[in-house]
């Protein structure tokens, strides 16, 4: 018996040995493979050391000499990355180029310029033999608000950027990549939309469109696409899990009314200058740091939940980020890492081509006056409803009228008295 019992437990490891070893062992799969980290020229933060330090980004306020002086600096520092300088005149324009666009003017006539590099890809041609027009855009605003040194606001986002267009000059991607720099603050991306997304094959063609701005002063690294789940913004977060980038949580009740925005409401995640990518109904990102859980009113910028606002003030120095926030440079270079991960994955284009066909038609959102104008009917049609409902309440409480006699029968001729 003793015997019996040996051989059933020996028979019973031996069945369950057999039983693991063939089932698949899927749990080592659940948590993606680190990444290592992307950088090995200059970092952002390194970038951004430059741009405090460099005289030309010093008081760079929309429309300002400043800002002018500012957007030169940066005709350089590209020049200086390999993008040769072109004017006007320049034809044919170089595949790899750097140049200010022609100025436009503000509402007093004063005059700014954007800054565009254009970083061509490896792939010149489709299989079909035409040319290949992908792209992706990597923006950043020149400007800062008045007077203020502008680190975080916005040099950060020009770092950000300056590492980008560094590391894919030296590794460039098969499609295009176009480095813009917004001047005269939301004139800037008004002024590049409209030429940049002209046709339905330029907006197909632009695989993203990223903004980057604010990153490093503020409690938490943001990434916003738009209002609903896209897959584009999926891509993109997956990638910043693999390389171990916690990115703070968008709150659910972002939304406040506006008639001014993309949609017909506002918040900060729309606030800049992507919300003209938005409305040309593209693959949009913006990556940015606040604490987007503290902000209550529209597009309000709150940075922390405890420290205060320095972006756009005088204390927008690289001393006071580097005191408020010593993780920055995690933040910086964890926004150039999204980018770089999601545009180096061999998935990259077919997923952001699906997530242009398959975005829901808003455009009727898309412009301020459509949103003006939907804001005007629904205010005039709650007027007709309140005044509806304002007489039918009147109607109902409205006294019953008093009952008069009849009046007493007057004796005619033949008739006979009562």
């Amino acid at each position: 018996m003793k015997l019996i019992k040996k051989i059933l437990a020996a028979a019973a490891v031996i069945i369950i040995a057999a039983a693991v070893s063939i089932v698949p062992q899927t749990t080592a799969l659940a948590v993606p493979p680190l990444l290592p980290p992307v950088f090995a020229i200059e970092t952002a933060q390194e970038w951004l050391e430059k741009i405090a330090a460099d005289e030309a980004f010093k008081s760079r306020a929309a429309f300002s000499d400043g800002e002018k002086a500012a957007s030169d600096r940066l005709v350089e520092l590209f020049a200086g990355l390999g993008f040769e300088e072109v004017t006007p005149e320049t034809d044919p324009k170089p595949p790899i180029s750097v140049e200010k666009t022609k100025p436009f003017e503000n509402r007093t006539k004063a005059q700014s310029s954007n800054v565009v590099a254009i970083l061509g890809g490896t792939k010149a041609f489709n299989g079909d033999g035409t040319r290949n027009e992908q792209r992706v855009i990597i923006s950043a605003s020149i400007y800062t608000e008045n007077d203020s040194p502008g680190v975080s606001d916005n040099g950060s986002g020009l770092a950000v950027m300056l590492a980008l267009a560094e590391y894919f000059r030296s590794k460039p991607p098969e499609f295009s990549v176009h480095f813009v720099a917004f001047g005269g603050g939301l004139y800037g991306a008004d002024n590049y939309a409209p030429a940049a997304f002209e046709n339905a094959a330029d907006r197909r063609n632009t695989l993203l469109a990223a903004h980057l701005y604010r990153i490093g002063a503020g409690d938490n690294l943001y990434l916003y696409c738009d209002e609903y789940i896209r897959e584009h913004d999926t891509f993109l977060r997956a990638g910043a899990g693999k390389s171990n980038i916690v990115l703070g949580t968008t709150p659910a009740n972002k939304r406040t009314f506006s008639a001014l925005s993309v949609y017909p409401y506002s918040h900060i995640g729309m606030s800049r200058e992507n919300m003209f990518y938005m409305r040309s109904n593209v693959n949009s990102a913006m990556l940015f740091s606040a604490s987007w859980d503290t902000t209550a009113v529209g597009d309000i910028w709150t940075e922390s939940k405890t420290r205060p606002n320095i972006g756009g003030t005088s204390q927008d120095t690289l001393a006071k980020i580097e005191e408020l926030y010593p993780d920055y440079s995690d933040k910086l270079n964890g926004a150039a890492t999204i980018l770089i991960r999601a545009m180096e994955d061999g998935d990259f284009v077919e997923t952001m081509l699906l997530s242009y066909s398959n975005r829901k038609d808003l455009s009727i959102f898309r412009t301020t006056f459509w949103a003006s104008l939907i804001t005007l009917v629904l205010v005039i049609a709650a007027a007709f409803a309140l005044s509806f409902w304002a007489r039918r309440i009147a109607a109902k409480n409205k006294p019953a009228p008093k009952e008069t006699p009849p009046p007493p029968k007057v004796a005619v001729f033949g008739d006979k008295y009562e």
